[in-house]
């Protein structure tokens, strides 16, 4: 009842051993991912908008394009004659096809026609696909040494080509809706929003569209692509003439310590890239363990 979807991508792992000497080993698995999930049929009673595709991602990302902060003073749009200063400029950038009423026309499909060009005015003909839920492609390098009893373990991962807002931001530094209403705590950030005493080209006065129609298309979007330091180990083994005592009841004693999320690098502001899908997430935990592996 859901139509067709299609789910097409590559998998790729590699195993080397960089150098090997009589008491030194050091070996690298890399792997990557990339794929992409897309509606490949639709069912024959789905009524698209007029910026959705047959072929879109299952996970799009629609949104206006945002192009500054409405100062004072400044000229308002055309296409928005009840912008505020404070709110968000949108891009005027296609329009629909009308008949001499000035009613939009539509395909022998039933599908708005637009012109491609702008027509001063704000509405969903200036919606586009910007991406995917999805990230464009996911990584990982696990790199692991050995000297003598000594081994060292190094794990890499990341994920590429994502876009998402910062929930928390969102509701308890920008929005402020809530926050005036219920008396809830708020972000420090919210000093930082647009007031006629301290205007600001970074942070609009609040969210556009409770009064109209023009949203704050995807000002609020941030680059969210990331690379983990996920693990570091690493452990020493008992010489086996240590365990001769043991009279062959343990073979093998491994001290071990592990540090895990030590480092994130990511464009992302917000707690954690990979974690942040809904308001006041935890992030990743770093956490720290010492471990003894005694096998008999």
């Amino acid at each position: 009842n859901m139509g067709k979807t299609q789910s097409r991508g590559l998998e790729i792992t590699i195993n080397t051993t960089n150098l090997q000497t009589k008491n030194f080993l050091w070996t690298t698995n890399l792997t990557f991912t990339k794929y992409k999930d897309k509606w490949k049929e639709r069912t024959p009673d789905w009524k698209p908008t007029v910026y959705e595709k047959v072929d879109d991602p299952i996970r799009p990302i629609y949104s206006r394009l945002a192009d500054h902060i409405l100062q004072i003073g400044e000229k308002v749009p055309e296409a928005q004659p009840d912008l505020k200063p404070g709110e968000i400029v949108i891009k005027d950038i296609n329009g629909y096809m009308r008949d001499k009423n000035g009613q939009p026309m539509v395909d022998k499909n039933g599908r708005f026609i637009l012109t491609g060009k702008p027509d001063g005015k704000i509405d969903d003909a200036d919606v586009v696909l910007i991406g995917s839920e999805d990230p464009e492609c996911m990584a990982g390098m696990i790199n692991t040494l050995h000297y003598k009893n000594f081994d060292l373990s190094i794990q890499l991962n990341g994920m590429f080509g994502r876009k998402m807002m910062d929930p928390t931001e969102m509701e308890y530094g920008l929005g402020g809706g809530d926050i005036a209403r219920y008396g809830y705590n708020a972000l420090r950030i919210i000093k930082k929003r647009w007031t006629w005493d301290n205007p600001s080209t970074k942070y609009p006065c609040s969210f556009n569209g409770w009064d109209n129609n023009y949203t704050s298309g995807d000002w609020y979007y941030q680059n969210a692509w990331f690379i983990r330091l996920a693990n570091i180990s690493c452990g020493w083994s008992l010489p086996r003439k240590w365990l001769a005592a043991t009279n062959g009841i343990i073979s093998k004693v491994r001290i071990s310590l592990s540090a895990n999320n030590l480092l994130c690098i990511t464009p992302y502001k917000g707690l954690d890239p990979e974690t942040d899908y809904y308001t006041a997430a935890y992030p990743n935990a770093r956490t720290y363990s010492v471990g003894i592996d005694i096998t008999f």
